[in-house]
């Protein structure tokens, strides 16, 4: 009960709340233009106007524009392509550091009040959020290591498993059916486990003031034992669903003429989605709070 009464507790804004909110809607605007361009005029350049993508998605919106735009990045200049991979690098570089200022700045009341970081967010940002950079990028690099070898285990185990169904004469349902589908699942429970550790793994390295990034996988795996159904629906989930809709309303902007609704949608979404993302970590801070 403590872990959902966190939950609650965690939606309230603080006072550098609505500041780190904005600036991350800030700066996200700025580092997702780049995409937006490139849907909107480079690959129109290319393809062809609106119309041309509304007679080749047949009536399926926004998942036929977005299988249109995944085909269509091989053909674009290498200039909208240093143009994405400057923004990637700089969008890496500010999640480190603003997730750093956050972690240090959204505390629970009465923890660390001696030690903490000076109480506004250009002196944070500017000044020890730097300090946990790198760390947080080995953490960062660590997640993505574990994750992609875990795929490829599932990936050769399901391998096993198709050809075993094949030589078993295995029926239809089951090869094509119950396997894919359970394939998807344990792929994504992988995801969302190696995320959830990352989450934490960070988290602890703030609030408990460590130095080693070995040090903290281990509480990090304790901690999502015991708040794994608040770690795994709070901290994964909601913000894989924030994903997918980004996705979506970035598919569906292809799929129609530029309009004065279409941004003032996307600036929306930005600005949820950053609420969301304080709202987790002031929750993850108080969980840690009150299970330390």
């Amino acid at each position: 009960m403590k872990n959902w009464t966190a939950v609650r507790e965690g939606m309230a804004l603080r006072r550098p709340g609505m500041g780190l909110i904005a600036l991350r809607m800030g700066v996200l605007m700025l580092l997702t233009l780049p995409v937006g361009l490139i849907a909107r005029w480079g690959i129109n350049d290319h393809q062809g106007a609106s119309p041309y993508w509304m007679a080749q998605t047949d009536g399926d919106g926004g998942i036929g524009s977005f299988n249109l735009l995944v085909g269509s990045l091989t053909d674009l200049s290498p200039v909208w392509w240093g143009v994405v991979l400057v923004s990637v690098v700089l969008f890496i570089a500010f999640k480190q550091l603003l997730d750093a200022t956050a972690l240090m700045l959204v505390r629970p009341v009465g923890t660390n009040r001696e030690s903490r970081p000076p109480p506004t967010i250009p002196a944070t940002f500017f000044g020890p959020a730097w300090g946990l950079f790198w760390r947080f990028i080995r953490i960062a690099v660590v997640g993505w290591v574990v994750f992609i070898a875990g795929m490829l285990l599932i990936g050769l185990l399901f391998d096993r498993l198709a050809d075993s169904g094949v030589r078993s004469g295995a029926t239809g349902l089951w090869q094509m059916v119950l396997l894919p589908g359970l394939h998807v699942s344990v792929q994504s429970g992988w995801f969302l486990t190696v995320a959830a550790v990352t989450f934490w793994c960070r988290l602890i390295l703030v609030a408990d003031d460590r130095k080693r990034v070995r040090r903290v996988i281990l509480p990090a795996c304790r901690q999502l034992g015991r708040s794994w159904s608040v770690a795994l629906a709070l901290f994964v989930l909601l913000p894989l669903l924030v994903q997918i809709l980004g996705a979506g309303l970035l598919a569906g902007q292809i799929h129609q003429d530029a309009s004065s609704s279409g941004l003032a949608i996307w600036v929306l979404y930005l600005g949820v989605q950053s609420y969301i993302w304080y709202w987790l970590i002031h929750t993850g801070q108080l969980i840690r709070h009150h299970t330390a």
